[in-house]
Formats: C-alpha cells, structure tokens, sequence
C-alpha cells in the first residue's frame, strides 16, 4: 500500500493506491472403522480397527488479486470530493470472466459551514451527501464456475473419478450499482439529530443456484440469473437532553422503506422457480425469482375456503370448473372439507397455470425505537424493532411427510363438519392429496411484528464507592428479545 496526503492553504488530498492478493484453502479427510478389539483398554485409534470402512478426502483453493486507488480532496473543510477504482480477479469465474471493475465517486457539503449559518442558533451542523458506486460479488462456490469431480467411485471394479457438479464458464461478477443521495443535520446544540437517505440499488448477473433440466444429472447450477432493483428512503431522528444536574434522556427513532423487484432474468421463461419440496414431501418448487416480482415471492394456489357440503360444491365446480368435478384440482374425488382452489386464468380447469403470487417475504417498513434514561447512577435502555408488509411460508414443521407427525393446536380449527373451518381443510392421514400438497395461500401468512429487542438496566457502584481504583465499576441485567407482538402463529416472524 502506498499512501500520499498533502495539505496546502485550505486544500487537503489524500491518495491511496495498492495491491492484494489472497488465497484461501479448504481441506477435508474422512476416515472410519469398526470392530476395535482394543476398545475396552481405552485404545480406538482407526489404526487398531479391525474392519476399516473407507475413507475421504478432498480439498479445495481459491484466489484473488485485487489492484486499488482511492482519492479524497476537502477544502476548507466544507467541500468535500472523493473517488475509487479496484480491479478484482477471482479464481471462482471461468477463465474469460474473471476479472471485474468497480468504482465509486462522491461529495458532500457541509453547509453548517457557510457564512449564512455560522452563527445559527437553531442548525448546528447540516451536511447534503451523494454517491454513485459498484461493489462486486464473489461469494459462491469456489468450484462453481469449473464444476467439482470426486474420486473413489467403482466402475466394473475399477477406481474412477466423476463429476458433483456441472460448470459454467461463463460465470462471472455479480455487481451492484447504488446510488445515494443523503442528509445529515443537528439541531439545537445537538440535541436534535436528524438523516435521512435516499438510495437505489440495482444488482445485475446475479448469482443464483439454478435448477436445471434433469438431462443433465445435476439438479442445481450456479449462473448469473438476472437483475434485481431495490429502491427506499430511510429516516432517523434523535433527541438528547438533560434535565437538572442528575437526569439525563435520549429517545431515537427510525424508519425505513424499501422497494424489491426483479427487473431482468436471463432466460426464455423470465422466471425462475426454487424451493422444491421445502415446505414438505411432495409440495414442489413455491418460490420465484421472476420479472415485475419481488425476488423470491411465494407462488401457488389461491383458494377461497372449504367447500361446506354438497350445494357448496357444485356452486364452487359451476363458477371454476365448468361444472366438471374432474377439472377440479382434487379430481372426481372432490367432497366438502376440501379447499376451493380459484380458477385464476378463468379456463374452467385448475392446473399449474393458475397459480399465482402469494405473499411478498421482504417487509415493506421496518421501524425501530430506543429509549434511554441515567440517573444517579442508575442507567436504562430499551431498543424495540418492527417490521411490516412481509409474509411468510409455513416451514417451521412438515405436514405432509407421515401420518404420525407432529401437530400444534391449530388443528383443531382443520374442517370437521359444516361451519367448523373456511380456511383449514379436512385433515387426511399423512396429509395427503391435493389439499395439503398443493401449495397455497393456507401456508402463507402475514408476519407483521413488534419486538423488544433488548432491556437493560444498570448501575454504576463507584456512586458510592468514591475510592474505587476503576473508571467505572458497573453491575447491569440485560433481556434480549424479551417480547414479541404478532399475530403469527409460528415459532418466529423474523424466520
């Protein structure tokens, strides 16, 4: 690294430029064995073992090179212009993409400066902010670009090597591009804070593990998959201040909105599916990533309650079935305490094609709020956190992979008889057929939520120990996560 900073009336200029290289290993060895005669003397080494079972190894590297220059110039310590350049090379890519450029430039204005507010009782520090940069990503695989071959296998009672992974030499950076635009102020001898910020961020060849055509023998590959677009503002503002000589208070809150939806995917298709069998056994793909969609949506079925009894089920066949029990998505085994599956294209069959967006999983608004308090020694704090707008998919059981697993007490409102439930269907040993392997809008629930993030209370004993050889002699009880308010009925919102 090579750095120059050079200050002349009321200019200053700091420059950076250098170089970095890395390399990272990975090894694995596997070995095991039974039958150790010696085991009661307390000898096990694998060595001792008289039926050794087999063993594994294999190891893995990766490389980077990195070039780099950085350049800030402030005058008068109100004007302030800075920019970067680094060229990346990394050993994950195939051959003809591995290396990458990225740059940054920016400015701010530290207006509190100027002559118009120098003396301003009310603004103490004001300062506008933008920037424009991209950041590259290289966070897959090491091997994903040339594919993972394992060794050992047994062909015709000969050793052989073979494939874990499929390749891609075509693979390469992921980059964001994001562009801010900021301000900072202080208010009232600093009291007062307030920022707020502007950004869009859009992050083009993005790397995702993709489901391939089973032609191939492999079920994933990694390949630059499309364009995401994630636009939000963000607000904060604080009040700090004391009262007499002991009291002393702060209150911060927080907000903040953002905006995701996948602008581009690189295939005929514009979309791609993920999440097989996720949920449970049999279930299929029920996430997309897919153009005019927030990335990673639930797709599936809608429906619009259980079918009650028998005048209930032909209305639901005449409206989506063209009156046809056999175009239902339960097939001619339809009967009440099953799900009413919408027709969504309105072709009078249920089929794949009418599956449709369920649920969003990025909140819209998070907000956050944390109240402090000293007095005398004495210190409080609370941070809270909310986050609003977002769904979330049922995956913190199974329901479809046995007959005897576990339920919670929501089945109890499952239908059992006209009237009991318009939501759950009529439970099935293993919770079979179309009802609970169907995906739909019965596992897809609103995950708005409020939490008390951390409590802690403390108190500083050199208050009354005046001769305490220590700065600060401080006995405090901590809570994390101490409530949440919600209306999930899962283990966690947040997950």
């Amino acid at each position: 690294v090579l750095g120059w900073n050079y200050t002349f009336d009321k200019h200053n200029i700091n420059l950076l430029l250098g170089q970095e290289m890395q390399r990272k290993n990975y090894f694995y060895e596997y070995y095991s064995g039974s039958d150790f005669p010696f085991a009661a003397d307390g000898k096990t080494d694998l060595s001792t073992a008289g039926t050794p079972q087999g063993s594994e190894d294999y190891k893995k590297e990766a490389r980077l090179a990195s070039y780099f220059m950085d350049a800030h110039y402030s005058y008068e310590d109100k004007y302030y212009v800075s920019g970067s350049f680094r060229r990346d090379g990394s050993s994950v890519f195939g051959s003809n993409h591995r290396w990458g450029n990225f740059w940054s430039v920016g400015g701010k204005w530290r207006v509190s400066g100027e002559e118009f507010l120098k003396d301003n009782s009310i603004i103490t520090n004001a300062t506008l902010r933008a920037s424009y940069g991209t950041v590259g990503n290289q966070d897959i695989d090491w091997y994903a670009a040339r594919g993972f071959y394992s060794s050992g296998y047994n062909y015709n009672e000969k050793p052989g090597m073979t494939p874990t992974s499929i390749s891609n030499s075509d693979l390469t950076w992921e980059t964001s591009e994001q562009t801010n635009i900021g301000i900072d102020a202080r208010f009232l001898d600093n009291r007062l804070s307030f920022t707020m910020d502007w950004y869009s961020k859009q992050t083009k060849d993005l790397l995702v593990e993709v489901g391939t055509n089973a032609a191939s023998g492999f079920a994933t590959q990694y390949q630059n998959a499309g364009t995401v677009k994630n636009t939000g503002l963000e607000l904060s503002m604080g009040w700090r201040d004391q009262i007499g000589k002991e009291f002393k208070y702060g209150v911060n809150v927080n907000m903040a909105y953002n905006k995701n939806e996948v602008t581009e995917v690189n295939n005929a298709n514009h979309f791609i599916e993920g999440g097989n069998d996720l949920l449970a056994q049999s279930t299929g793909r029920f996430v997309r990533m897919e153009e005019g969609h927030p990335i990673g949506y639930f797709y599936g079925y809608k429906t619009d309650g259980v079918i009650q009894n028998q005048n209930d089920l032909q209305a639901y066949l005449d409206q989506n079935c063209k009156g046809n029990a056999a175009n239902s998505k339960q097939g001619a085994s339809i009967k009440p305490g099953d799900l009413k599956f919408v027709d969504v294209d309105g072709n009078g069959v249920i089929n794949d094609d009418d599956k449709t967006d369920l649920g969003n999983p990025h909140p819209d608004v998070t907000m956050g709020l944390t109240l402090s308090a000293e007095y005398k020694g004495f210190d409080f704090s609370v941070t809270t956190y909310g986050a609003f707008g977002a769904q979330v998919a049922r995956s913190w059981r199974k329901f479809s992979d046995g007959q005897y697993e576990n339920y919670t007490t929501e089945v109890y409102d499952y239908w059992h008889g006209e009237g009991t439930s318009n939501r759950y269907p009529l439970l099935a040993p293993g919770n079979s057929g179309q009802n609970f392997q169907a995906i739909s809008d019965i596992y897809i629930d609103d995950a708005d939520y409020v939490r008390i993030q951390n409590l802690t209370i403390g108190y500083d004993f050199k208050r009354i120990w005046k001769n305490c050889p220590f700065q600060q002699l401080r006995v405090y009880a901590a809570a994390q996560n101490l409530f949440t308010f919600t209306g999930y009925k899962g283990m966690d919102p947040e997950n």
